[in-house]
């Protein structure tokens, strides 16, 4: 065995066959690989391994991925068969390929909810053409979330190659307009489902942030409510000042999520029983997104439920100090 093998297993160079510091696992996290199943354990009895997966935790606490291979190397005169033990360390693309997955579900859950909203408005388009001005109002939504959507891959591909900024510039943003566009874009979708969506907005609710980001919230917040709602039920919105912060609750009349759930809510890829049962489709990844920019906003996200009467999300930012001089 050479060095970099050695001192990856923490093996005792004057006594490899002891056990190292190093321990072999079926997955990240998994079953420790008993000693009869380990790799080289089983390239010495003559099996042949062809790019077999093992996660090692080292000694030193960290978690690496390694690809086994052997290949038979041909005997020469007076010599035995040979056995070539290979081991390479995988872990940098894994995590490369964890993150195109990621990035990958991440697209597909953000892109949906202004795809939701162009087909709605699409819809109804089609049904007001001969109504001009209704018309070019279905219109502008349409382009509103086409141009969310480009925004959305930009800053997504951006990411990916490394470039993504995590600190852009805040202005004071309009809250109310942001409320009031993101009710109006969804409006078609709550129609069409047979749900009945209302709102109380204050006037001239200013926080300081990113208007992007905060869309992103408020449309994640929305869509989740009208989507887990049936026909007949109800969504409501309310906005309004509390101790110098903007009080958003979305309140509906849906499914409800357990008590026992409650809590994993904003884990990432974790859906409620409730959500599972009702054969509606989602990636469990929307909660997670939405606190994340809160907490980045200074702001909190809270949530109360009962399965069968339904789920209120409340959320608090901080009023932009441009707010106080209105």
């Amino acid at each position: 065995l050479n060095e970099t093998l050695v001192h990856l297993y923490g093996l005792d160079p004057e006594d490899i066959d002891q056990p190292g510091a190093a321990v072999e696992y079926d997955e990240q996290g998994g079953t420790a690989i008993p000693q009869s199943r380990r790799p080289l354990t089983r390239a010495r009895r003559g099996e042949t391994l062809d790019d077999e997966r093992v996660w090692l935790f080292d000694g030193e606490g960290e978690w690496r991925a390694l690809s086994v291979s052997t290949r038979v190397l041909p005997a020469g005169l007076d010599e035995d068969t040979t056995i070539l033990y290979l081991v390479h360390d995988v872990t940098a693309l894994i995590e490369s390929e964890r993150t195109r997955e990621k990035l990958a579900t991440v697209v597909s859950h953000e892109l949906r909810n202004p795809l939701t909203v162009i087909a709605g408005h699409t819809e109804l388009a089609l049904d007001d053409v001969d109504d001009a001005p209704q018309l070019a109002e279905h219109l502008r939504v349409i382009s509103g979330a086409a141009t969310r959507m480009d925004a959305l891959i930009a800053e997504l591909l951006t990411h990916a190659r490394g470039g993504f900024s995590a600190e852009p510039a805040w202005t004071a943003v309009d809250l109310t307009e942001l409320l009031r566009l993101s009710l109006e874009s969804f409006a078609p979708t709550a129609e069409a489902r047979g749900v009945r969506l209302t709102a109380d907005i204050e006037s001239g609710l200013l926080v300081d942030g990113d208007a992007f980001r905060l869309r992103q919230v408020i449309d994640n917040v929305l869509s989740n409510a009208i989507k887990y709602t049936g026909a007949d039920g109800s969504v409501r919105l309310v906005a309004r000042t509390v101790e110098h912060s903007a009080l958003i609750e979305v309140s509906d009349t849906g499914m409800g999520i357990d008590a026992d759930d409650l809590g994993h809510v904003f884990e990432p890829y974790f859906r409620a029983r409730s959500a599972q049962d009702s054969g509606v489709g989602g990636t469990g990844l929307g909660m997670g997104i939405v606190r994340e920019i809160l907490v980045a906003h200074r702001g909190e996200i809270g949530l109360e439920s009962t399965v069968g009467k339904g789920t209120l999300v409340r959320m608090r930012i901080p009023l932009s100090d441009a707010w106080v001089l209105i």
